[in-house]
């Protein structure tokens, strides 16, 4: 097929004719039309959209094998985009005028003063009427063009559907031809065979589902297990039936009760036909197979699976699918979820396909290029399957490298089982998903660790592709997580295990969705780009070095997306003169410097998404508060940024603004953001005293959520500014950080601190909580008031208070950090709270820092009884620590050597730190009572001279050999020592080398010295060394003069 145009060239035509639609109903554009006389041509264009949107699913099925209708569809679309960007630009202009007429509205100017000044204006230059007409006038054409094309008005039905559907499956498989599954097999004939049900006592059978994406096999899986002589021996019946997109009740049924039956039923009721079913499984063991099942209507399954309660218990069901969703609905253990084949095993499949008699041994020369092709597939066995078939008695070295290089677009139609099989997920899409996953294709890019969510989230709304439900209140980022969900269900993204905020594409998912794309999609510096740069709309990340390189961009004037990588300097003031139409821009990626932006952005008048983090950039052209369709500005890592435009609160449909959290105490936040009512994201607030910047411009953002830091708190000085903020009210945001600056606290007013904090009492459901700064004699009532059952963590940092509050009611508080609070002597049972809770029971970690007036933890015991770790720093005062038989990971730093007397209390310890002590000489006795301990880090004590118990001096002959008659003070079951910066340990006790698996040591220039000797072999330690698996020394030493990598070599080849 030609390159230059989609394999599915509609890509969602019919969303996007919609928002076409949606748009021509809106009231300001009825207005214009009816102002400058093209009422009568808007009205034409609307006729002639809905006379073809009439013929789209005709042209859909016919385009894969019709190439004129391709074409059509292409040009069909590039109309569509054209009169997408005019309305957009009207839009623009109508919003402009509001926004401009504003200002002398509040010098007593009448608003409708400046609308015949806008529509005059707006006239003259937009052309509005010829622009419509001419639009309107291409739409025409196309429509006389299908005089010859012939294409019919199609109501989406089972016809439409069969076109779509793969061949009908059975449950006979070759298993000659299967490789890599045994594993998957064993696992699913079990769960058909196992007598240990899982199910409620009021089911019958178990469902087991597996799902997957296309390709992988699913049916094959099934076939095997069906066919499993331990399954064929367990079931008195089985039966296999395919469902496919088609979803008929009738019809499934009538194909379940032939498949039980053995023969076909000569009944039309559906009742009738439930009932014979249900008579032949009656008290019988039975396995039915349902493949392919799309249908996600739990009502669906639940009106099928009524006549196959009646059989025995024990009885099975396993149902394939690609749907995670239909998985879910119909499923009674956990989901199957089907993985690619390995790199083994994909290369035994492909040897059977492509080599005759399978002998790669008589091709050398081409094994090596097969193996590039395998890794293409991706572990999908039926990509291996088609090209190892397509390749099958070709012996030309150059054929072979041209199915390397090509795409899976441009294998012949009729031989190409990948792309049918992936398009199917395709076509099931609703059409709003279409566009969505189309452009995955540009954002996702094969070998990346993927794109977050919320920034491809963002990217959609800004094309358009996601737009409000009417009048209903949910936010378009929620309906962009139920898009993002839908085809992670599809199985059309893959969430990363890693981090489930990160999703990727199967390399051939990735092909199939730039195919969707066609010839909309350009690749800046490929030879291989077909079609019209002009008309293309959509390119992936660039790599330009040099501002020559943007003359490759010049040409591509319909663009709607554009990411720039690896560029220094200023971006050229004509790019975005040429690029008018681009949505989103992202000057962000990796080894960007770009120190400048031209005024020239403020003419993208679609543009809704500018990522501009971790650039160079001071400021941002006051151009940029022009750009009235922004909605998201991304600041984030921008430390040279030093101001925002004060005009910021231009950007009316502004929802996003994270910034850098290094520039939060130097960029200020511009007056009058209040005004931007639909923000969501405001990562950082600084109150100002000045009109505009008080606390109480967050009043009307009843959106916010996420992460917000409120900083200079120090500036409200009338209390009913906090109140008016109603932190209260903002249900989504999660984390909050409340900021008062701590220099000049002795001129703050008295009382007010404790009043404005109390006005600020955030929504219940806080997840995360920081306060610094805070001089208040006490804190509020409502921090700790146990209706904060989402807090999970809280820090108090820098506040000057004497009394905590009762942390012990918060009911879900697993974190809790204490850092510099100045005047805190005592922490007791005040900490815990009433006694209504048990004590702090979810809490797991417990910081200390920097407290120097804290002297005693009493009474806690039993409060923090489930703690898991605690960390103490810089407490100079603090004498001991409380009694808890759970803690596991213990850390202490910069405090009294009198702490060490708390230690032989704590025996569940396995992970102590101990570090900066700086008078610290031996450890003592007090951690041979730790007989849990597995790990122990000593960093930076200069002193510390030994690890034995008692202070006697061991012997040394010079070369190693010491008297170990020195009990050492450290628990047997030691596994792990780290030693950093300790330059007084002359040597490790011999016992406690027997036992270690792990020995880290950096920059304790005695132990090294005298292990280089052990590892040159130089006295009997050297066995005692190499039984430690893991030694690892880091550091320079001047009398050696030996980088770490030498030394770690040659305690390696001791070890061996």
């Amino acid at each position: 097929m030609d390159s230059g145009t989609s394999m599915v060239a509609e890509a969602a035509l019919g969303a996007l004719f919609q928002r076409l639609f949606d748009t021509l109903a809106l009231p300001f554009f009825k207005r214009l039309g009816f102002l400058f006389g093209v009422e009568k041509e808007a009205k034409k264009l609307k006729s002639t959209l809905l006379r073809i949107e009439e013929l789209l699913s005709d042209a859909e099925e016919r385009q894969i094998k019709e190439k004129s209708v391709r074409l059509w569809l292409s040009e069909l679309k590039h109309i569509a985009y054209d009169a997408e960007d005019i309305l957009d630009e009207l839009a623009y202009m109508e919003l402009q005028s509001k926004i401009e007429a504003a200002p002398i509205q509040t010098r007593k100017r009448k608003l409708t003063d400046q609308v015949p000044d806008f529509f005059s204006r707006l006239g003259s230059n937009f052309n509005l009427g010829s622009r419509i007409k001419e639009i309107r006038e291409r739409f025409d054409e196309l429509v006389t063009e299908n005089n010859h094309l012939h294409l019919r008005v199609i109501r989406h039905g089972p016809e439409t559907e069969r076109l779509r559907m793969r061949p009908p499956t059975s449950s006979f498989v070759d298993e000659s031809i299967v490789f890599g599954r045994e594993a998957d097999k064993a696992k699913v004939v079990r769960l058909l065979t196992s007598d240990d049900s899982s199910a409620s006592d009021s089911s019958i059978h178990e469902v087991v589902p597996i799902c997957g994406m296309g390709g992988l096999r699913k049916t094959t899986l099934a076939q095997l297990a069906y066919n499993d002589e331990h399954v064929v021996e367990h079931f008195e019946v089985r039966a296999w039936v395919y469902v496919s997109q088609d979803f008929d009740l009738i019809k499934l049924t009538k194909a379940i009760a032939e498949s039980v039956l053995g023969r076909k039923p000569d009944l039309t009721n559906l009742d009738a036909i439930q009932v014979s079913i249900k008579e032949a499984l009656k008290e019988k063991r039975f396995l039915l197979v349902l493949d392919d099942v799309w249908t996600e209507d739990f009502d669906d399954w639940q009106k099928l699976r009524a006549p196959l309660m009646f059989g025995a218990r024990g009885s099975r069901i396993l149902v394939t699918t690609r749907s995670q969703r239909v998985s879910s609905n119909m499923g009674t253990i956990p989901t199957h979820f089907l993985q690619g084949l390995s790199d083994d095993d994909c290369w035994s499949l492909f040897e059977r396909r492509a080599f005759v008699n399978e002998d790669s041994d008589a091709h050398p020369n081409l094994v090596k290029i097969g193996k590039k092709i395998v890794n293409k597939c991706n572990g999908l066995p039926l990509a291996v399957k088609t090209l190892g078939g397509l390749l099958r008695s070709r012996v030309d070295v150059v054929e072979w490298e041209a199915f390397l290089k090509g795409e899976i677009w441009d294998l012949p139609e009729e031989r190409n089982d990948i792309l049918p099989a992936l398009r199917l997920s395709y076509h099931h899409l609703p059409a709003h998903l279409k566009r969505c996953f189309a452009y995955c294709g540009c954002v996702v890019n094969k070998g990346w660790l993927g794109v977050e969510g919320n920034e491809l989230i963002l990217r959609w709304i800004a094309q358009g592709y996601i737009q409000p439900k009417g009048s209903t209140s949910e936010q378009m980022e929620d309906i962009g997580r139920e898009y993002l969900a839908n085809l992670v269900s599809r199985s059309l993204l893959n969430c990363l295990r890693v981090s489930s905020s990160h999703y990727t594409m199967h390399d051939l998912t990735h092909d199939l969705a730039r195919s969707v794309l066609g010839a909309d999609f350009w690749k800046i510096g490929d030879e291989k780009s077909h079609g019209n740069a002009e008309k293309a709309r959509y390119t992936s990340d660039s790599l330009l070095k040099s501002c020559s390189n943007f003359e490759d961009l010049y040409c591509l004037k319909s663009l709607r997306n554009l990411s720039l990588s690896y560029y220094t300097g200023k971006i050229p003031a004509d790019l975005f003169i040429n690029l008018r139409h681009i949505c989103t821009l992202r000057l962000c990626l990796y080894g960007n410097r770009i120190t400048e932006l031209p005024e020239s952005i403020g003419d993208l008048l679609q543009l809704r998404y500018l990522d501009l983090s971790n650039s160079d950039i001071e400021r941002l052209p006051k151009s940029t508060t022009r750009l009235y369709n922004l909605q998201t500005l991304i600041l984030e890592g921008c430390s040279n940024l030093v101001e925002l435009p004060s005009d910021l609160s231009n950007l009316v449909n502004l929802r996003h603004l994270p910034l850098n959290v290094f520039t939060q105490s130097t960029v200020s936040i511009p007056p009058r953001i209040g005004t931007l009512k639909g923000l969501q994201t405001l990562s950082h607030f600084n109150v100002g005293k000045e009109i505009g910047r008080g606390v109480n411009e967050l009043k009307d953002l009843i959106h916010l959520r996420g992460y917000l830091c409120i900083s200079e708190l120090e500036n409200v000085v009338n209390v009913e500014e906090a109140k008016v903020a109603q932190l209260k009210n903002k249900q989504k945001i999660e984390e909050l950080e409340l900021r008062w600056k701590c220099d000049d606290v002795e001129s703050r007013q008295e009382g007010i601190e404790e009043e404005v904090l109390n006005a600020l009492q955030p929504s219940t459901n806080l997840k995360r909580l920081e306060i610094e700064g805070y001089c208040g004699v006490r804190f509020p009532t409502w921090l700790g008031d146990s209706s904060f059952s989402n807090l999970t963590k809280v820090y108090l940092r820098k506040c000057r208070c004497r009394l905590l509050p009762p942390f012990g009611r918060l009911p879900s508080l697993k974190s809790l950090s204490l850092s510099h609070l100045y005047g805190l002597k005592k922490i007791g049972h005040e900490f815990y709270g009433d006694g209504i809770m048990t004590g702090f029971p979810p809490l797991e970690k417990l910081s200390f820092d920097s407290m120097p007036d804290l002297e005693e933890l009493s009474g806690l015991e039993s409060d923090i009884r489930h703690i898991r770790a605690i960390d103490i720093s810089n407490c100079t005062r603090l004498g001991g620590l409380p009694s808890v038989s759970t803690i596991r990971q213990l850390t202490l730093s910069k405090c009294e050597e009198q702490i060490f007397t708390s230690l032989p209390y704590l025996t569940s310890v396995s992970f102590l730190i101990i570090s900066n002590f700086s008078n610290l000489t031996s450890l003592g006795n007090g951690l041979q009572h730790l007989t849990s301990l597995q790990s122990l880090e000593i960093d930076c004590c200069p002193e510390l001279t030994s690890l034995y118990d008692v202070d006697l001096p061991a012997l040394d002959d010079g070369l190693g050999n010491s008297n170990y008659s020195n009990p050492t003070c450290l628990p047997k079951g030691l596994q792990t020592l780290r030693l950093r910066d300790c330059p007084k340990i002359p040597s490790l006790p011999e016992e406690l080398l027997t036992t270690l698996r792990s020995l880290y040591i950096e920059r304790c220039p005695l132990l090294v010295e005298k292990f280089l000797v052990l590892a040159e072999g130089g006295n009997g330690y050297r066995c005692k060394i190499s039984d430690i698996p893991h030694i690892t020394f880091e550091g320079y030493y001047k009398k050696k003069e030996i980088m770490k990598e030498k030394i770690i070599l040659k305690l390696c080849l001791t070890n061996h």
